[in-house]
């Protein structure tokens, strides 16, 4: 029961107005981010950290963020289970809210681990929080693994850190600019707990205005670059609308959806080829088949053969002076661990058709995290007796 490093009294109708203040960093995570956000979201997340009393209330504060705040976020797992699972309302949201207190878990340990270091009387230096923190975004504990620095995709100059550290070096310069505001703002107004450390958060910024700096001419020297280009593709991208219940409807073979789905396409893509785009983009899964690409083994003539026996005939024959980047599962088949029944080892893929004929070359980059139960069984049960849409997965 030793007392909390709180920086400002520990009145709880103060923690959880903190806690609301924390919710505001939804807002860098939606379709137009605001990177903005960031601040009074983590800086209330820090105070929320630093002002409870207790491991217990710190953790409890942090258990209600996570199924409000990462569940609006992921508002949309409700729907898709009552959907696909046909699970009840209320027990979606409550499944959601669950999911939402598993995504912070990240959240959880960094708590543990700075408070901890508080407890020893003296703050740590700003650049050790920003490293603590992106080092447990980069642990594997989540099935989604959102970070600092996705909220960061609208600002150029720092997403120009992309390059040498991917998103977490986006977090890095991210959080560079933004942990040493905590600082002097505990400076400026705590009372109590170990005292604030303002030159080391000056040097942490320093660190942050360096990489964004760098950055900004960066990304200056890559537009500079693009309109001194004499070389340009002209790249057309095929949105034929077809909705996640069409596309299941299709690739179940029921009713008129799977012809409708590649009417959708067909149309869209003698559009661009009219308007001479040299490449043509399909969306992810666009190809509702299981395609043969490098299963069992590469083989073009294969792969065009089998597209064009499936419908898509007007492929090969606009494929012969365009390139198609095209969303679509690479099929194995495998036998079930449990049923011994034939099924498809599915890969969610990006395929690349470069121009040609029937021996037309593919260039293939299979998706790297999955989607649990959507596009991969994570636990050995039985696909066809647990999941209601009867997917034909491999078992674990």
């Amino acid at each position: 029961h030793a007392p909390a490093p709180s920086v400002l009294p520990p009145r709880r109708w103060v923690t959880a107005l903190l806690c609301l203040v924390t919710i505001t960093w939804v807002f860098a995570y939606t379709p137009t981010p605001m990177v903005l956000a960031v601040v009074p979201g983590l800086i209330g997340w820090l105070a929320v950290m630093e002002r409870s009393r207790s491991f217990k209330e710190v953790m409890g504060w942090l258990v209600v963020f996570g199924a409000v705040a990462t569940s609006i976020g992921y508002h949309w797992l409700a729907q898709t289970v009552q959907d696909f699972g046909n699970i009840p309302v209320i027990p979606s949201y409550l499944l959601t809210a669950l999911f939402g207190v598993m995504g912070i878990v990240h959240g959880m340990i960094f708590v543990i681990v700075h408070r901890l270091m508080l407890a020893r009387g003296r703050r740590p230096h700003p650049m050790v929080t920003v490293l603590l923190i992106v080092a447990v975004e980069a642990l594997p504990i989540r099935l989604f693994p959102w970070k600092m620095g996705h909220g960061a995709v609208d600002v150029p100059p720092l997403v120009q850190a992309a390059a040498w550290g991917g998103v977490s070096g986006v977090s890095f310069v991210l959080l560079s600019l933004v942990i040493p505001i905590n600082e002097w703002f505990v400076w400026a107004f705590g009372r109590r707990g170990p005292a604030a450390r303002p030159r080391a958060a000056l040097a942490t910024f320093a660190v942050g205005c360096l990489f964004y700096g760098f950055g900004h001419f960066q990304y200056r020297a890559a537009l500079a670059e693009e309109r001194e280009a004499t070389e340009t593709l002209r790249i057309a991208i095929v949105q034929p609308d077809v909705g996640r219940k069409d596309k299941r409807e299709a690739t179940n073979g029921g009713g008129n959806a799977r012809a409708q789905s590649l009417a959708a396409y067909e149309r869209g893509s003698r559009k661009a080829a009219a308007a001479a785009a040299e490449l043509i983009v399909w969306p992810e899964t666009a190809v509702v088949d299981s395609v043969p690409v490098m299963e069992p083994q590469p083989d073009a003539h294969v792969t065009n053969g089998y597209l064009n026996r499936v419908g898509y005939r007007f492929l090969g024959e606009l494929g012969q002076k365009h390139a198609f980047l095209i969303g679509m599962y690479e099929r194995k088949q495998v036998k079930a661990r449990l049923s011994g029944t034939k099924l498809d080892e599915r890969y969610n893929t990006a395929a690349l058709r470069m121009p040609g004929g029937r021996d037309a070359p593919w260039v293939v980059y299979r998706k790297v995290f999955l989607i649990p139960f959507g596009e991969y069984l994570p636990v050995p049960l039985d696909e066809e007796k647990y999941l209601p849409q009867k997917f034909k997965m491999r078992p674990g």
